[in-house]
């Protein structure tokens, strides 16, 4: 999400496993594809000659027309994350149960594969967003 009033984009974190760094990197991600946009939505809001309402459905929409592709790229970021760790901790080479943190990992690294498939099927996620910010540098809406 986006705080219009100050241009910055936020996100909610929950995850208090092992892996919540991961989850940390997947939101990350996605506070960095909406950081650019929000600024610019945030100067649409202080201009007075545009209403405050057309900023916001103009982000709005945006954000709704890139949500695959926003998704796509956090997932990666988190997947790839977990699959460092993996790694680092030797996982796949301990028996489920032996390692608490391995077992999240693997069941996470099997459910983001999944979830990448869903979300990344089409996308480019090294691309641009496939519909450009509809804002301009002095925050007018492009038309």
């Amino acid at each position: 999400d986006c705080n219009l009033q100050v241009g910055k984009p936020w996100t909610l974190i929950c995850n208090r496993e092992c892996d919540a760094p991961c989850t940390d990197a997947h939101e990350g991600q996605h506070r960095y594809d909406l950081a650019k946009c929000c600024e610019l939505a945030a100067k649409c809001i202080k201009r007075t000659d545009i209403p405050d309402r057309a900023c916001e459905l103009a982000f709005e929409l945006w954000q709704k027309r890139n949500g695959l592709w926003v998704e796509c790229r956090g997932h990666r970021s988190g997947l790839y994350c977990r699959q460092k760790m993996a790694k680092k901790r030797n996982c796949w080479c301990k028996p489920w149960g032996q390692d608490r943190c391995c077992d999240i990992l693997r069941d996470r690294i099997s459910i983001g594969q999944a979830v990448i498939q869903l979300f990344c099927r089409g996308i480019d996620p090294w691309g641009p967003p496939p519909v450009p910010c509809p804002f301009n540098p002095d925050g007018t809406i492009r038309r």
